[in-house]
């Protein structure tokens, strides 16, 4: 039987899509359905990598922030396309 996280659906409802765990690939899906816009993630980001967090429905820009920040990061935004790159400052070693 599948159990809905009252806390994740009350989120959704309130236009905060929250996730637990989930597939980077599947939040930036999210994000570009909530937003109309197509995210093309870069060669180098791990896909399947998971993440913990939110972003609101409300302002593109934070959302995309929110993810890309603490995911080391960065975006670059072209009409409806979004293209994800790691943050090239964040892993220099």
């Amino acid at each position: 039987t599948f159990e809905v996280d009252e806390e994740e659906k009350n989120s959704w409802w309130n236009g905060t899509y929250s996730f637990k765990d989930a597939p980077l690939f599947e939040c930036f899906e999210e994000l570009g359905r909530q937003f109309n816009l197509e995210v093309e993630l870069g060669p180098k980001i791990d896909r399947n990598e998971e993440w913990t967090g939110h972003f609101s429905g409300s302002d593109v820009d934070q959302a995309l922030y929110d993810v890309c920040w603490s995911n080391g990061l960065e975006y670059r935004q072209e009409g409806n396309i979004v293209y994800i790159t790691q943050d090239t400052v964040r892993h220099m070693k």
